[in-house]
């Protein structure tokens, strides 16, 4: 379980990334939708990342 979390953990530095790449286009349009959609993944992956932690803390002894 601890790989997955690495993984989404990468996948949320991805959406990081991608958010800062997408604000600093000259397009509005392109702007608004970076901010948008990756600020909603970025806390949905968030959350799933902390449920799994605190699964992860559970089942392990």
């Amino acid at each position: 379980m601890t790989i997955l979390l690495w993984l989404f953990f990468a996948i949320d530095v991805g959406f990081i990334v991608a958010l800062v790449l997408g604000v600093r286009t000259k397009r509005p349009s392109v702007v608004w939708f970076s901010i948008i959609a990756n600020s909603i993944f970025f806390v949905l992956l968030s959350a799933l990342i902390f449920l799994l932690a605190i699964a992860n803390g559970i089942s392990e002894p």
